[in-house]
């Protein structure tokens, strides 16, 4: 597997590691908060055969391209970055009419992309159950939690991300992992009722070492990090950006979802032009793409074909 894993320079000088394995119509994969190139490699697998896979890692995941957690507030985190280096990857490896499929912040990296260099290189692409604002407010109900996550929350995750990481990813994680309703009341309490069930989600997931501790804890060097990237989400308002998607784009939203639900899956459809919606049923956020992850494939082979 050690031949799937490159790096290639960026414009700024870091070291950033991609994955690239298979051979066909080229595909770039944008992974989601707290992910990593690595994480997609058994998904490409199933889709070497009929595709040229490609992910990176964004930047200060895995331990990569020197960020020290003192730097991340400083604008060298984020998915406008991440967005550029897409485009410096695709442009080092020479790709044109590349398909893309942006999931969660992934889509969010999409988003940045089109804000800074309009669909230059892309062909197609597929956004997963994302939002193009996180944050509700009065005039705005299909962001995070189907609704629910309000400014004055996200200013509190933003402190917990901070000084004890925990007090966030645990109620986080019931909200990614476990089915919700828009009509659901947001506590933001992480209950032993929730272990409990996360335990069983965990079991059934099948991944070999996945644990709910090992979900919920994330070590400290990488507390900046990832509050870097929420903020990167958080404090932008991405809805300008989709007209503005001229490629035929697909969308795939898990239903009854989990942390978006209809109300996000259909502004999405009626805000960029020529959308097609998919819902993978009995699913959420997370589901998708592990014991749900045939729809996505799926998805790819009749979309990108």
């Amino acid at each position: 597997m050690k031949e799937y894993f490159h790096y290639f320079k960026a414009s700024d000088g870091a070291d950033i590691e991609y994955v690239d394995v298979g051979a066909g119509k080229p595909m770039l994969f944008a992974h989601g908060f707290s992910g990593s190139a690595e994480m997609q490699i058994p998904m490409f697998e199933r889709i070497k055969d009929k595709f040229r896979c490609i992910s990176f890692t964004q930047r200060g995941y895995a331990g990569l391209s020197g960020i020290s957690p003192g730097t991340c507030a400083s604008g060298t985190l984020g998915p406008h970055i991440s967005a550029r280096d897409a485009k410096e990857l695709l442009e080092h490896l020479g790709l044109e009419n590349v398909n893309y499929i942006g999931y969660s912040m992934g889509a969010t990296v999409l988003f940045a992309y089109v804000r800074q260099y309009g669909c230059t290189h892309l062909e197609r692409a597929i956004i997963v159950d994302m939002t193009p604002k996180l944050i509700n407010d009065g005039t705005w109900n299909h962001g995070l939690y189907q609704g629910h996550y309000t400014k004055e929350q996200y200013e509190k995750d933003l402190r917990s991300m901070e000084e004890e990481y925990s007090r966030f990813n645990r109620y986080f994680m019931t909200q990614v992992l476990l089915p919700h309703t828009a009509q659901e009341h947001r506590d933001y309490v992480f209950t032993p009722q929730h272990r409990a069930i996360l335990e069983q989600v965990v079991k059934m997931s099948g991944i070999p070492g996945f644990t709910v501790d090992g979900l919920i804890t994330v070590p400290r060097t990488m507390w900046a990090v990832n509050k870097a990237y929420w903020r990167g989400m958080g404090d932008n308002d991405f809805r300008d950006v989709l007209p503005k998607i001229t490629v035929p784009v697909a969308l795939l939203y898990a239903r009854p979802g989990s942390i978006y639900d209809q109300g996000t899956a259909e502004y999405m459809y009626k805000n960029i032009p020529g959308a097609t919606l998919t819902y993978s049923d009995d699913s959420t956020h997370f589901s998708m793409a592990a014991e749900k992850m045939e729809n996505l494939i799926r998805l790819i082979k009749e979309f990108f074909a």
